[in-house]
């Protein structure tokens, strides 16, 4: 996976778990956060709060456990 499909699969979703991309690229978190990183550098995405909800609306996870990142655009 190259930082170009992490950017653009964030922007096509709006916001996204960590544990989504994880599940998607099939890459490890630690990985994953690095890339993040960079993307967050270049002001192209930002991690929301913790206790930010998933888009979705799904509850089977604790808010506060969960790592979102949001594009933006």
């Amino acid at each position: 996976m190259i930082l170009r499909e992490l950017r653009d699969f964030i922007r096509e979703q709006g916001q996204v778990p960590l544990l989504e991309l994880r599940l998607h690229f099939g890459v490890d978190e630690a990985t994953l956060r690095d890339m993040l990183r960079t993307l967050e550098a270049k002001g192209l995405i930002r991690k929301l709060p913790a206790g930010t909800a998933c888009a979705g609306g799904c509850t089977r996870c604790a808010p506060d456990t969960v790592e979102i990142y949001a594009w933006n655009g």
